[in-house]
This record gives structure tokens, C-alpha cells and sequence, in this order.
């Protein structure tokens, strides 16, 4: 038997209400103390992809708390951290780890910069400054190679320290920027920014390794939220 689309959605109504119920009375019997998930990501991924996320996960689990850091590179063990994600899966050291989110890029620049570019996207790469990061600094290599292109003679030819800067300076209209499509979504959407190129080009996964504890049905509840919303 199959589900009708309208069944799908009653489903996935009554699924989340019941979630939230299960939430409320583990509160209550733990005297209305939060069981705490420590999540640990990049501050670019938290910034842009996870924090406008963890209202709902919130509203749905009432009885869980996410305490959100961010740190880069590979994972300090020391810390108290139950769930690290991360893009590369070697900065999870020995601990098993799952791929949860593709990551697609995309071209983009802010309007006002391509209000005065030449027409093809050949012609704008090649006569605009192009943006880079040094901390992804395969983007524009990997663009190219997806359009074919020698990746010596597109380079960025300016550069800053991370991705935040680097779509800041787009938007600041100083020239095109191969990013995450997820760290600039809502940009594009808001007309902050556009597409210079309408295709999206792989650059990578998202990952994430889980410490767990004694109370690890919170930890599996927010990681089975986590792969729902990169579903």
C-alpha cells in the first residue's frame, strides 16, 4: 500500500507532534532538565546552513537543547562534544563519520557588478576580478574543470582569509566568487547576489561523527533531525 500525497503529509504532521509529545514527557521526567547535544561545525556551515535550521528542531524537540560551537580543521578531542561535522572527513581523525550533504557551488556577483559585465560568463571570469578563499582554495579549480577550462589561467586574482570575506567582497560588488550554494541561498533569493553561471558544480560532502555518551538517544534524535533536513 502507498501513501497518497495528502497521506504523506498528514504523516509527516502527526510524526512531528508526536516527536515534540515524546520530548515533553522525557522533560518531565528528568524534572524539566534538558538533556544537552554539543554540536561542533565550521562557523561558515553554522552560520549560513545550520543556525537557520535549529528553530524548528527546537519547536519539534522541547526536551533537547543544541549548544552550537564552531571551530576549523581537525577536531580537538579534548573538548566536550557529542556530534562534530565537518566538509573534511579527515578533520574527524579515527572516529567513524557520515556523509549527510552533498555541497554544490555556484558563480555568483552581486547585480550591480553584472549590470557593467561583458554578456558570456567566458568573457566575465576572465575580465572581472575573481574572489577567492584561502581556506577553500580548490574552488575555482574545481569550477573550471567542470566547464573544461585551464585552471592555471583562472585563479583568483584576489584573495581573502575565509568564505565570509570572500561573499562579502562579492557583495560589495568587488568582483565573482565560486561558492557553496547553501552559504549564499538566501542571498540569492533576497537579489543580494546573482548567478553569473546557471550551473552548479560538486565540490564536496558534508560529514559527521558522533562521541556518544550515556545519553545518546538525544544525540541519535538530533542526528536523525540532521539527515532529515539535507533530505
Amino acid at each position: 500500500m502507498e501513501l497518497t500525497t495528502q497521506g504523506m503529509q498528514l504523516q509527516r504532521g502527526v510524526g512531528d507532534k508526536l516527536a515534540s509529545i515524546a520530548a515533553e514527557v522525557s522533560l518531565l521526567r528528568r524534572g524539566g532538565r534538558k538533556a544537552v547535544v554539543r554540536v561542533d561545525a565550521g562557523v561558515t556551515f553554522a552560520m549560513h546552513w545550520l543556525l537557520p535550521r535549529l528553530a524548528s528542531f527546537s519547536e519539534a524537540q522541547a526536551g533537547l537543547e543544541v549548544q552550537l560551537e564552531t571551530s576549523g580543521g581537525p577536531i580537538a578531542m579534548a573538548t566536550r562534544v557529542d556530534v562534530h561535522i565537518r566538509r573534511d572527513p579527515t578533520d574527524l581523525g579515527d572516529l567513524a563519520y557520515q556523509p549527510f550533504l552533498e555541497e554544490w557551488s555556484v558563480l555568483v556577483a552581486s547585480p550591480q557588478l553584472l549590470q557593467k559585465a561583458p554578456s558570456s560568463v567566458l568573457d566575465i571570469v576572465n575580465n572581472t576580478p575573481r574572489i577567492g578563499a584561502r581556506s577553500r582554495p580548490t574552488l575555482w579549480a574545481q569550477w573550471s574543470a567542470h566547464h573544461r577550462i585551464q585552471a592555471a589561467g583562472l585563479e583568483p586574482t584576489l584573495e581573502f582569509d575565509n568564505t565570509v570575506l570572500a561573499i562579502q567582497a562579492a557583495l560589495e560588488g568587488l568582483g565573482v566568487v565560486v561558492v557553496p550554494e547553501i552559504f549564499v541561498s538566501t542571498m540569492l533569493q533576497r537579489r543580494l547576489l546573482a548567478l553569473v553561471d546557471p550551473e552548479r558544480v560538486l565540490t564536496g560532502h558534508y560529514s559527521y561523527a558522533m562521541r556518544l555518551r550515556r545519553e545518546s538517544t538525544a544525540v541519535m534524535t538530533f542526528v536523525e533531525w540532521l539527515r532529515g533536513q539535507a533530505s
